[in-house]
């Protein structure tokens, strides 16, 4: 029974890192889709900045999620960062346009929240709970509850 019990907790431990794997990569991709949405969206110069500096905020954090987990698409998404960043310095260039720090980490906040509880609403349907472990009186206890009520 001791063994059992080990063996749980081990298999409880993985599924608890795989969840925590599985919903950064999760909220990782829907923040992409998000950022994507946007950029197919830029009508003109002007928006550009207004769009583009959530976006870098975005990819760099997710850049920094995935480092550990994942270090190609990682680096993949450096080079996507600064591509967006010589984007930005051109269009600055061009247009004479700026962008408040501010609103950009505003609007990336709110990116990022709104994937991390798309991340969370989908990892609960996909993943079950975990059943917590009873010590051996509340075992005990239960089996003799199931016995006494057929």
């Amino acid at each position: 029974q001791e063994l059992d019990r080990d063996r749980a907790t081990i298999y409880a431990n993985e599924i608890a890192q795989l969840r925590k794997m599985s919903r950064t990569i999760l909220k990782s991709q829907i923040s992409l889709e998000k950022v994507i949405l946007r950029l197919e969206t830029i009508r003109d110069f002007g928006d550009v900045m207004n769009v583009l500096a959530p976006a870098t905020k975005i990819i760099r954090r997710i850049q920094s999620d995935l480092s550990g987990l994942v270090p190609e698409v990682a680096h993949n998404l450096r080079m996507v960062d600064e591509m967006l960043e010589g984007i930005m310095v051109e269009a600055g260039n061009v247009t004479g346009a700026t962008v408040s720090v501010m609103v950009a980490d505003s609007e990336a906040r709110r990116i990022l929240e709104e994937a991390s509880e798309i991340a969370a609403q989908r990892m609960s349907s996909q993943f079950p709970e975990l059943p917590e472990i009873l010590d051996e009186g509340e075992q005990q206890r239960s089996r003799v509850h199931r016995t006494s009520n057929p």
